[in-house]
């Protein structure tokens, strides 16, 4: 296991016995986080009825044995003072990460240079969720082949009439974390010819049952972000959420575990539509 503090400083390493200036010796929080429930009781039922309960915040704490040297002292001040990522390496090629704060209530010690002393350290993480280390980008548009294999050494394996080529509206896209996710989508606009007055642009998720609708002029070389996570959308840097429709609900836009079936539509035959799906896989736990 290799731990790796990461800010605009630089980075830092935790390793096993064989790193050469950090051993780590303890670590916990990597777990399920807390959980805040929201209950009521009714005086003719024991127990009492669960409403609604969320993951709270994540608290990790470490300490390991610290051999300092003055620039790698001084590089550790400096991305503890600042938020951080801290990212797991289990050796096996699997890498998480997770954004955090040094807690304000944990100082690091006065460190002796030239010698080996305990370091103890505690984060407060904001999001409980682990993340992949890069985030996934996945794209709907373009054309797809319908006859990739028609010619085959001196024969044509295709009827006519057929149409060769078609556009691509509709894509799965896969969650694999533990928990749902709220992507980003950005959505671009290729076609030469659009000329609808009122466009709409709707995203929707076939797996959840749940769709977005955006009424805004999309013309050629004109993007369009819609920020799930953020509650927000813009048109070339413009904010534009109050063109959102009063049927859509940010919030609901999220990706289910498992396979979603995404669809961008426009209500303009012209347009030519591309649209990037930016997420990351969240995870309840890290295993070391």
């Amino acid at each position: 296991m290799l731990i790796t503090l990461k800010n605009e400083f630089g980075t830092f390493e935790i390793g096993g016995g064989q790193h050469r200036c950090a051993h780590l010796t303890e670590i916990s929080g990597l777990g399920i986080s807390g959980k805040e429930i929201t209950s009521v009781v009714f005086p003719s039922q024991a127990g009492h009825t669960v409403k609604k309960f969320r993951d709270t915040e994540r608290v990790i704490t470490m300490s390991f044995d610290f051999y300092g040297e003055p620039y790698t002292v001084e590089r550790l001040y400096k991305i503890l003072y600042r938020p951080l990522d801290i990212y797991f390496n289990r050796g096996d090629g699997t890498r998480r990460k997770i954004s955090a704060y040094m807690s304000e209530e944990c100082e690091v010690e006065n460190i002796i240079f030239h010698k080996w002393q305990k370091i103890a350290l505690q984060f407060i993480c904001p999001s409980p969720y682990f993340n992949d280390e890069r985030e996934i980008i996945k794209n709907i548009g373009g054309y797809r082949d319908n006859f990739p294999n028609a010619y085959e050494g001196a024969e044509w394996k295709i009827s006519l009439p057929a149409v060769a080529t078609e556009r691509v509206t509709r894509r799965n896209i896969l969650n694999s974390g533990d928990v749902i996710v709220y992507p980003v989508f950005t959505i671009k606009n290729y076609g030469e010819n659009s000329q609808s007055a009122s466009h709409t642009v709707t995203v929707k998720n076939h797996t959840t049952g749940k769709s977005i609708t955006v009424t805004a002029q999309i013309y050629s070389s004109t993007t369009v972000i819609i920020d799930v996570p953020k509650r927000k959308i813009t048109r070339n840097g413009t904010l534009i959420t109050d063109k959102l429709s009063d049927t859509s609900i940010l919030s609901e836009m999220y990706l289910a575990i498992g396979e979603n079936d995404i669809e961008i539509l426009t209500n303009d035959a012209n347009d030519i539509i591309s649209m990037d799906i930016k997420y990351t896989n969240n995870y309840a736990a890290v295993i070391i």
